[in-house]
């Protein structure tokens, strides 16, 4: 299991439901998206922001 770092940056003011498991949270994963670190460190592979695409040319 892979433990990640949450020591600041991580709280908001309003609760809001866990992108995992839909209970309330006041925690933020790194993308600002509600996550207990719980449920983060259980589902790695969903914590990852999917890459951005390049525009074209």
């Amino acid at each position: 299991m892979t433990l990640l770092d949450w020591r600041t940056g991580h709280w908001a003011e309003a609760a809001a439901p866990c992108r995992f498991c839909w209970q309330p949270t006041h925690l933020r994963d790194d993308y600002r998206r509600p996550a207990h670190k719980v449920c983060a460190e259980q589902h790695p592979q969903k914590t990852a922001e999917p890459p951005q695409r390049g525009r074209s040319r």
